[in-house]
């Protein structure tokens, strides 16, 4: 419990910012953390991309570690958003 407190106070915190918050202060809010998630996910999803166009032009064994390394890369980002 004592490892989670300070995350706690954060959320109450910042909490009684956003309650004060008219819609549409909410909805640029919305739209500043939306893009905050896209540009620290961007790495992983570029090379996702990379890895499809690659998985192409290889053989089926090496499709299969490439589709791995996807697999990982698009979990990673689910964790992240």
């Amino acid at each position: 419990m004592a490892e989670i407190a300070p995350l706690v106070e954060l959320i109450k915190k910042e909490y009684e910012r956003i309650k004060l918050l008219s819609t549409d202060e909410l909805r640029a809010e919305s739209a500043k953390l939306k893009a905050l998630i896209q540009e620290r996910i961007k790495p992983e999803e570029d090379r996702i991309a990379e890895l499809k166009e690659l998985v192409e032009t290889v053989d089926i064994q090496e499709s299969e570690n490439i589709y791995q390394e996807i697999d990982k890369l698009e979990e990673k980002n689910r964790r992240q958003t």
